[in-house]
């Protein structure tokens, strides 16, 4: 059943790279990827792209999503939260649609997600009948950690061993599920779900090495 819409927040301006978000990627535009996943997924009725940049609303369009309007100078500055974000488009836009039960943020600075780990993390929300949903991937396993002081060097008994522990597990900020009740009520998270990921898809676009490693494991390995 499509009962989800996708919002992929773009806005114009990045510090550590600039106009990332329509940047070439492959030959095409970053924000291609994301909204291509979006509109394959099986789950989703419609893909709405927030941004407040009409070079990056018409490529949105070409490629198939909607930007019903560009987004107030007030979300798009560094303080601005995609909470805050969420709450100005369902007043404005997704209110307005009865059949929406869940939202899901794509960030266009995860070009390594696909359609599949959409559908994938959806199912597992219904599954859990959760209010939020979060992407994360296992980290790294480190046996050994060194003990400094930046001011003062290394201490005497700098080396000491981890005790062995369960899974540790990192936000790879590919995907958010939220029920969309929570936007319409103000209602508390009860039920907050962490949706595992592949490791080789933990890529974040935020500056230019991130996007030349990403670019590389989108070439050269399947995902």
């Amino acid at each position: 059943m499509k009962d989800t819409i996708a919002i992929i927040p773009a806005r114009k301006h990045s510090k550590r790279l600039k106009l990332k978000n329509i940047k070439d990627f492959l030959g095409k535009p970053l924000i291609y990827y994301t909204i291509k996943s979006a509109l394959k997924s099986k789950f989703i009725s419609e893909v709405v792209v927030s941004t407040d940049c009409s070079k990056t609303k018409k490529i949105s369009e070409k490629f198939g999503a909607k930007v019903p309007y560009l987004r107030d100078r007030k979300l798009s500055g560094d303080n601005a939260t995609t909470i805050q974000l969420i709450r100005d488009i369902y007043k404005k836009y997704i209110s307005k649609k009865q059949k929406i039960k869940k939202i899901i943020i794509l960030q266009p600075t995860s070009p390594l997600r696909d359609y599949r780990d959409v559908n994938n993390s959806i199912n597992f929300f219904n599954l859990k009948k959760a209010d939020y949903v979060v992407s994360v991937c296992e980290a790294k396993d480190k046996n050994w950690f060194i003990n400094i002081k930046p001011d003062k060097g290394i201490n005497k008994n700098y080396m000491y061993k981890k005790q062995k522990q369960s899974k540790n597990y990192l936000l790879n900020g590919a995907i958010y599920i939220f029920k969309s009740s929570l936007f319409e009520k103000n209602l508390k998270i009860k039920r907050p779900y962490a949706f595992i990921m592949d490791s080789k898809k933990f890529v974040d676009i935020d500056n230019k090495f991130d996007f030349e490693l990403a670019r590389l494991i989108k070439k050269y390995i399947k995902c």
